[in-house]
């Protein structure tokens, strides 16, 4: 099936190419550490990861393509007399 660039989120993208997002393991799967119950660490490493994640979804690849063009300067020959 064919999406088109504004279909596809960057989350969609990251998420075939890499995998989860997670700064940590332990935010995918708390029982890689004994801890994650009681670590506040863990707890600030899953709002960034919420953060990530919701940047990621509400950005299409038309979006990237879009903000690209943005940055682009135009090619202009400067004159000096």
């Amino acid at each position: 099936m064919t999406k088109l660039p504004e279909q596809v989120k960057l989350s969609q993208v990251i998420q075939v190419l890499e995998g989860s997002i997670a700064p940590v393991n332990c935010v995918d799967d708390p029982k890689v550490c004994s801890r994650s119950d009681f670590c506040a660490t863990r707890d600030v490493w899953e709002e960034m990861n919420r953060a990530m994640v919701q940047v990621l979804e509400s950005t299409s690849l038309q979006d990237l393509v879009e903000r690209q063009g943005q940055k682009e300067q135009p090619k202009t020959t400067m004159y000096h007399i």
